[in-house]
């Protein structure tokens, strides 16, 4: 069934470690398999382990609140409330709440099947 408008607040969180997790939209509830987006509250104090890359999709993250890091690759970036950030695919990649809430973020990525997508780097750390 599709659907075009979803409150988040009626999205189930689903918990993976050091973070909430609420998928919006993804091919159940919409038919698309090129697009999803997810609602993810990185807890405070926690990094959201194991690192990791997307290899068939691309994802942009909008940071609605808190702050942190986020590591890609080699590099080390600091992120804020309305940053944006954009990850290409096969690009590992980690993130960590130094903030004393949540940091939510908006995160949008290029297929909808997340879990076919996703491949662990479990080396990867700050």
């Amino acid at each position: 069934m599709m659907e075009y408008v979803i409150n988040v607040n009626d999205v189930p969180a689903g918990k993976i470690t050091g973070r909430e997790i609420r998928d919006v939209f993804n091919e159940g509830n919409t038919g698309s398999n090129e697009l999803s987006l997810r609602i993810t509250d990185v807890l405070p104090g926690q990094t959201t382990y194991p690192g990791h890359i997307h290899t068939e999709s691309d994802e942009i993250i909008l940071i609605l609140s808190g702050k942190g890091d986020i590591k890609i690759g080699d590099e080390v970036f600091p992120i804020k409330t309305w940053d944006a950030i954009f990850i290409p695919r096969g690009k590992e990649h980690l993130i960590r709440n130094v903030g004393e809430g949540a940091m939510r973020m908006v995160c949008t990525f290029s297929t909808s099947d997340l879990a076919r997508d996703l491949e662990s780097v479990d080396t990867m750390d700050f």
